[in-house]
């Protein structure tokens, strides 16, 4: 009974292990896709910004200050 209750204790530890490593990697992949979601921000702000200048010729300049990361 005793080594039943301590094989099922190691399964549940198993499990728990297991649950915090996927955990462990949704995280990551979440901080991933908000960087990304970040970047794809930027890129827009600074296609908004290049076509509000460009209506004044600017475009290709606003491109080209906005920030590189």
């Amino acid at each position: 009974v005793v080594q039943d209750k301590d094989r099922q204790i190691e399964v549940w530890r198993a499990l728990a292990e297991g649950r915090q490593e996927m955990i462990d990697i949704q995280q990551t992949q979440l901080d991933l896709l908000m960087g990304t979601a970040r970047t794809t921000e930027r890129v827009l702000d600074a296609v908004s910004e290049a076509a509000r200048a460009n209506r004044g010729g600017g475009g290709r300049a606003a491109l080209a200050e906005a920030p590189d990361e």
